[in-house]
């Protein structure tokens, strides 16, 4: 499948901050902590998924990953994560939504509406570019 199954150990680094996760993971099973220096941010559990922001976007973590408990992730490569956009442009939307959503966690600076939805239209032209999908609008 295009999905590679990875397990981490309790207290497993995962990613580091600074670095850049080149593949979607997606959280299986255990928990994962998002960390700022050795501050938590916030907690990943099962259905979560990281490392998008390298993939889509080509950028670095802003957040070391740390396994809480034992952890299963499906890492999934970015031909796959193309091919699997190139089906299903809504996911590219959904994909971009959620880098936003992301890029205000940990920044206690309440990110005005607009500013958010122009960065999610940013990010989505990042995503697309990379990918090279353009909505076919045809099927509408």
């Amino acid at each position: 499948g295009v999905a590679r199954k990875r397990v981490f150990g309790v207290g497993g680094e995962i990613g580091r901050e600074g670095t850049t996760i080149g593949s979607l993971m997606i959280v299986r099973a255990g928990i994962v902590i998002m960390k700022k220096g050795d501050d938590e941010i916030a907690r990943l559990a099962p259905g979560d998924f990281f490392g998008e922001e390298g993939l889509l976007a080509g950028r670095k973590e802003k957040h070391g990953l740390q396994a809480l408990t034992r952890v299963t992730v499906f890492e999934i490569d970015q031909t796959a994560v193309a091919s699997l956009l190139r089906e299903r442009s809504e996911l590219a939307e959904d994909l971009a939504l959620h880098l936003a959503n992301r890029d205000a966690i940990g920044e206690n600076s309440g990110v005005p509406t607009i500013q958010q939805e122009r960065r999610r239209l940013d990010l989505l032209d990042a995503i697309r570019s990379i990918f090279r999908i353009h909505r076919d609008y045809s099927k509408l």
